[in-house]
């Protein structure tokens, strides 16, 4: 820019489209450099004016255009099947991100598919927290009426929720589970380059585990979904039969059977005995006698 005459102006300039300096002043024959920058989150061409206000009331439109494209990065594979794992143990696997552009690009495991997903989410966490706020702020009103000196202690309650509320404005929601991690959560990969993500599994429970994480990476319009899948195995007990004949008894006589519960698995078993509750439940003695 150059003026021939001191000037003050500002800019008017929407997303994707930002610049620096946004107002400014330029006296006689003064000149300065004007950073204009384009941060699209959408692919296609976009096309818009940025405003040059003067304060003499002038405006001058000057149009902006810019394209965006996805970078080339992608994931080795969509869906990760884990190897079957004892509970208690744990196993792991891995997965490659290739970046194929010529950027760095930085990438973050996120839990939901899309920006807005995250935003609904957090908007319906704050209502929560406001209502909780709401109630007790009049819990607390209403014991203020009946002990006044209570009163000092209103800040240590607004303080707390907003502390909450700015926990909640900070969270990057990235992806958190109990039973699968990934690491690294986040960072850079080189352009033409990849980087490997390790995936363990610690099942709890002998069930089928399925899990969604979405690979958020600069450069790209929409996350990468990465679907996991892996089985909890329990362990594996059985006796050495299923079911033992007494046939006919004489009263008052008693008799012993030995089973023997075997672990045919590869980690430790515990086991504790159950008293039957039924008719006859109770004219039955269980004992464990031997373990190897």
């Amino acid at each position: 820019m150059w003026e021939v005459g001191k000037l003050d102006f500002h800019f008017k300039v929407a997303d994707p489209y930002s610049v620096k300096p946004t107002h400014g002043s330029l006296g006689m024959g003064g000149s300065m450099q004007v950073h204009i920058s384009y941060n699209p989150t959408v692919t296609g061409s976009q096309i818009q004016d940025m405003v040059l206000q003067y304060d003499t009331g002038e405006d001058v439109s000057i149009e902006l255009s810019g394209n965006a494209t996805d970078a080339n990065v992608r994931l080795e594979k969509t869906l990760l099947k884990l190897d079957t794992t004892y509970i208690t143990m744990s196993t792991q696997k891995s997965i490659t991100i290739h970046n194929r552009s010529n950027i760095v690009v930085h990438y973050q495991w996120k839990k939901f598919a899309t920006i807005m997903e995250e935003r609904n989410t957090k908007d319906m966490q704050f209502m929560d927290l406001e209502k909780e706020e709401e109630d007790e702020m009049q819990a607390f009103i209403n014991q203020c009426i009946t002990d006044p000196s209570k009163r000092h202690e209103i800040s240590l309650i607004t303080r707390s929720y907003h502390n909450q509320k700015a926990a909640i404005d900070d969270d990057n929601m990235l992806f958190s589970d109990d039973i699968i991690q990934l690491e690294p959560m986040s960072g850079e990969i080189w352009p033409n380059s990849s980087t490997t993500i390790t995936v363990m599994f610690k099942p709890t429970e002998a069930k089928n585990y399925t899990r969604m994480t979405y690979c958020d990476i600069t450069g790209r319009e929409t996350r990468l979904p990465l679907k996991i899948v892996g089985d909890g195995l329990g362990p594996k007990a059985i006796f050495s039969c299923d079911s033992i004949d007494i046939g006919n008894v004489f009263v008052g006589s008693r008799h012993s059977y030995e089973v023997i519960l075997e672990n045919k698995g590869d980690i430790p078993i515990e086991y504790s005995l159950i008293q039957p509750d039924s008719i006859f439940g109770p004219l039955f003695t269980f004992y464990l006698t031997k373990e190897t």
